[in-house]
């Protein structure tokens, strides 16, 4: 399971370092798409059908920046349970839908 976690881990941080790992903010745009902007300024604009007020949020919200911190604390609690115990097993909960995930992983 630690290996499994782990390689998840990688590769959300890999997707956020893509994204360029930075934060990012909402706004409100005209076309009721979302435009977010990153701590740069540089636009990047989510139009996919009409975006609305919740959505613009929840993607700003769940930032690479954010995604990278996240990463490094479940590589640390990773690091605290290295069998697969009640923890590790709710860590694994997040990556349920993944076809590698074990379903004598679930808690």
């Amino acid at each position: 399971m630690t290996e499994f976690l782990l390689a998840r881990i990688a590769e959300d941080e890999a997707s956020a370092r893509a994204a360029g790992g930075l934060a990012w903010l909402d706004g409100d745009h005209p076309t009721r798409s979302a435009v977010i902007a990153d701590a740069a300024g540089d636009a990047v604009v989510y139009s996919e059908g009409i975006a609305w007020e919740p959505q613009a949020t929840h993607i700003a919200r769940w930032h690479p920046a954010r995604v990278l911190v996240e990463c490094e604390v479940k590589r640390r609690l990773i690091a605290e349970h290295l069998e697969p115990c009640p923890t590790l097993r709710l860590l694994g909960l997040t990556y349920c839908d993944h076809e590698d995930y074990l379903e004598d992983w679930r808690p």
